[in-house]
């Protein structure tokens, strides 16, 4: 069972939507833009995981990374020959 977190995480749903679209019209290059907010979003969710960190419990995350690393090989390959094939044009 999960226990409840004392302290809620920050969301960086809303405030992050802004800042990106602040940074791609205030920065010269969209790809130094895309990286700023990469390294934000790393930031918050590391922010967010040291908030939460007492209030994980450790012995029940032990599959999820099992499904890591049978999806995300399998959803690289489905999206490379889905995009090679014009599917990907529609996502």
């Amino acid at each position: 069972m999960v226990a409840e977190p004392r302290h809620h995480a920050p969301s960086a749903t809303s405030p992050s939507r802004l800042c990106g679209a602040l940074l791609f019209h205030l920065m010269d290059s969209p790809v130094h833009a895309v990286h700023v907010m990469i390294v934000c979003s790393i930031a918050i969710q590391l922010l967010s995981v040291a908030t939460l960190w007492r209030a994980i419990d450790w012995r029940n995350l032990g599959i999820f990374p099992v499904g890591g690393f049978l999806g995300v090989p399998a959803g690289v390959h489905l999206l490379l020959h889905l995009i090679l094939s014009g599917v990907g044009l529609m996502l």
